[in-house]
């Protein structure tokens, strides 16, 4: 034992609805779940945020972050054959034809894909507002934590699911999380991402129109939408209609995408709270057309002594992209 080396991690994740909190820890060549937080975000104020996060604890390691919405923008661009060097140098000036918000109001990052042909490649590209981001490092400094890396959602969500699911076939496929407020949609071909989009479209909607159309509270429309499938001849009735909008904007992402890769998307896997909806997999199965599956093999992880797998299974939609920022660490 004198000999393993070991390394934990920590994953937050600062939901409009809940606060997620994961820790992994890698002995030698093994990662495990050291434990887990989640709980609801009171409020949105950054003074009762901050003593909501102080309160778990978290000790000297770095804490990785992430960020989505209307204030992050990924872009998939070709540029020449380029080094990373080069490629940075040139990113500001060439994301500035792409990006609908002033240069200088954004922070930009780059990843480098693949090689295409031509002697040209593929790059995804980020780009934040400054605003968002010097929120987030102000938080972490306040609290008096290391801040490891800053992420983007829809990438926590292609690193966890390439972690736990490496053996999914190669054919293209979508992950859908689906948040309170906001969904992420990406298309996945050969563990690359292909297409981004963050949707205007999350559980707070499908909440808020059964409590409209049943004449219920907030809190009751919430309990009776994750309740028994027998409580959805109830919910079904009343979300027809958003439901018929959000799978819109879904089917109109897959038309793009396939009309200009060529290949049509057979399997989406959901994931978020919002998949928490009783039912949800058929229901957008019936709308889209398409194979709509829960992630696969995330009950397989290693789960330290004291973590409870019942909490942590009836969770593990809502961790999900704190376990991808987690892994970025290890």
């Amino acid at each position: 034992m004198l000999f393993k080396k070991t390394k934990k991690t920590f994953g937050l994740d600062i939901g409009n609805h809940t606060i997620k909190l994961t820790s992994l820890e890698r002995i030698s060549g093994n990662i495990s779940l050291n434990s887990f937080i989640i709980e609801k975000n009171k409020s949105n104020n950054f003074e009762s945020l901050k003593a909501q996060i102080k309160n778990f604890n978290i000790t000297k390691e770095s804490v990785n972050l992430s960020v989505g919405g209307p204030n992050v923008l990924i872009r998939y661009l070709t540029f020449p054959k380029l080094t990373n060097t080069e490629l940075k140098n040139s990113l500001y000036f060439e994301a500035e034809k792409h990006i609908p918000f002033p240069i200088s109001e954004v922070y930009l990052d780059s990843f480098i894909l693949k090689d295409l042909a031509d002697k040209k490649m593929l790059v995804l590209v980020v780009a934040a507002k400054k605003a968002l981001i010097d929120e987030k490092i102000k938080l972490i400094q306040e609290l008096g934590l290391n801040l490891g890396v800053i992420d983007v959602d829809s990438v926590c969500l292609i690193n966890a699911f390439n972690f736990f699911n490496r053996e999914i076939n190669k054919e293209p496929f979508a992950l859908l999380n689906i948040g309170s407020q906001v969904s992420n949609l990406v298309i996945i071909d050969n563990g690359n991402p292909e297409f981004t989009r963050d949707l205007l479209f999350g559980g707070n909607i499908f909440t808020q129109a059964i409590s409209d159309k049943l004449n219920l509270s907030i809190e009751q429309a919430e309990e009776l939408k994750c309740s028994t499938k027998e409580g959805m001849e109830k919910v079904n009735p009343a979300i027809e209609q958003t439901m018929q909008n959000f799978c819109s904007e879904i089917r109109a992402s897959f038309d793009y995408y396939e009309s200009q890769a060529h290949f049509s998307i057979k399997k989406i896997f959901i994931s978020g709270g919002g998949a928490n909806l009783k039912g949800i997999e058929g229901i957008l199965q019936n709308y889209l057309g398409i194979q709509v599956l829960f992630w696969p093999n995330i009950d397989n992880i290693e789960l330290k002594e004291g973590v409870d797998r019942e909490k942590f299974n009836s969770n593990k939609n809502s961790l999900l992209i704190s376990l991808g920022l987690a892994l970025r660490g290890l």
